[in-house]
């Protein structure tokens, strides 16, 4: 997960039996919190981004379905 303040990204990662391997990228700009759970056996990862660019406050918070 990114830190906070920054425009990195999450790294989501897969258990292939062995060992853990980079599944996929997904961007989340100043992500600061973020969490795993699972509905109805579906596997849902949410992130809580928050970010300040020229003097406002930016949030673009999102919730991914994985397939």
């Amino acid at each position: 997960m990114s830190t906070g303040w920054d425009s990195g990204g999450t790294r989501v990662y897969r258990w292939n039996g062995t060992e853990f391997e980079l599944h996929q990228g997904i961007q989340t700009p100043g992500a600061f919190n973020a969490s795993f759970f699972s509905i109805g056996g579906s596997q849902y990862y949410s992130a809580v981004s928050i970010y300040y660019v020229n003097g406002i406050y930016q949030t673009q918070s999102k919730v991914y379905k994985f397939e």
